[in-house]
């Protein structure tokens, strides 16, 4: 309430005669800290429901995009007194420590601000600095325990694999029969997959594996390959499913999933069929590959200009294998060895 009269959100004012009042809510919720600088909060948003008027008759909309309470609207609106504003956390990153300085001189002047120092949290990922080991790790920990604990996963026993060769998961393998159900019955699984966003059926098998990993991070230093060196692992799995492939790919030796915006050097990409390797450097065209599409080969001119170069490596070194088939125990401790995932 604070909040919302000294952003002069509302006026309290006596209804004109005829208005119509438009319905509210209070919406609640708890807001998780950030360890060591900020508890958990109990926030309250108070909101209009629209949908209580129809258009045309009661108002006329329009959209304004992100304005929230700081926007004045040139229409008069009547809303009953309730039966939070939120702000929302950023980040701020750039070379020079006097431009975030400005920055956030600039946003003081306009919003009030809450001080949290470095980033520890951000979008459900734990961010936690080593210094004198010059390493910084990101995890999920938070995120993964709260849904262990939403569907009652925390005290069973973990896995080591995030899939058992035993699962048969394509739908022309898979037969419901009466015992199945039963037994799906007592899970929730279409709230686990929801939240999981995987679409599988083998969902309890995940939750337990998640719970024995639930504090693996991703490991970024610079001790780890040249500064922006980008290596690539590709693998398909034709023989048994040709829709299924899988690829990784790292900066100093820690994968990542977004674009560098830096001048890189020649990209290696690895991969352990010699037939691909031979097809992305060769422009005979045969006929057994008219159908692959025209922009599968775009490789092709990448390697003419030298960006990118495809190597030859074996299955038992290449860490996409893990993302076609199930892989031994082993070899996937291995493979997260390579992409930098373990425990800090």
């Amino acid at each position: 309430m604070d909040s919302l009269r000294k952003n002069k959100t509302w006026e309290l004012v006596d209804p004109s005669a005829g208005q119509k009042l438009m319905s509210s809510k209070w919406l609640f919720k708890i807001k998780e800290g950030i360890e060591g600088v900020q508890n958990p909060r109990y926030k309250a948003r108070f909101v209009a429901l629209r949908f209580t008027q129809r258009a045309g008759i009661d108002y006329n909309e329009l959209d304004v995009t992100t304005t929230f309470l700081h926007g004045n609207l040139e229409e008069v609106i009547y809303m009953r007194q309730p039966p939070g504003y939120e702000q929302d956390d950023m980040l701020i990153a750039c070379k020079s420590k006097g431009e975030i300085g400005s920055t956030k001189s600039l946003l003081k002047k306009e919003f009030g601000m809450k001080e949290l120092g470095e980033a520890k949290k951000i979008l459900g990922m734990e961010i936690v600095r080593d210094r004198s080991r010059k390493i910084m790790t990101t995890s999920q920990s938070g995120y993964v325990s709260k849904i262990l604990n939403n569907f009652r996963i925390d005290n069973r026993k973990s896995v080591q694999m995030p899939l058992g060769g035993h699962f048969k998961l394509l739908l022309k393998d898979y037969s419901v029969r009466d015992c199945d159900v039963k037994r799906k019955s007592k899970v929730p699984y279409a709230n686990a997959v929801g939240s999981l966003m995987y679409l599988t059926e083998a969902v309890k098998w995940i939750l337990k594996y998640l719970r024995g990993t639930a504090n693996m991070e991703l490991v970024y230093g610079t001790d780890r390959g040249n500064k922006w060196d980008i290596t690539g692992f590709v693998d398909s799995d034709y023989a048994k499913d040709p829709n299924k492939g899988g690829y990784a790919f790292l900066v100093q030796g820690c994968v990542v999933s977004r674009k560098v915006g830096v001048e890189l050097n020649t990209m290696a990409v690895n991969c352990d069929n010699h037939g691909a390797i031979h097809l992305s450097q060769n422009h005979v065209s045969y006929e057994r590959t008219k159908h692959i599409n025209v922009r599968y080969h775009f490789i092709r001119e990448v390697l003419e200009a030298k960006t990118v170069k495809v190597l030859k490596v074996g299955t038992e070194h290449n860490v996409a294998d893990a993302l076609t088939k199930v892989v031994p125990g082993r070899k996937l401790q291995y493979c997260l060895e390579l992409l930098s995932v373990g425990v800090g």
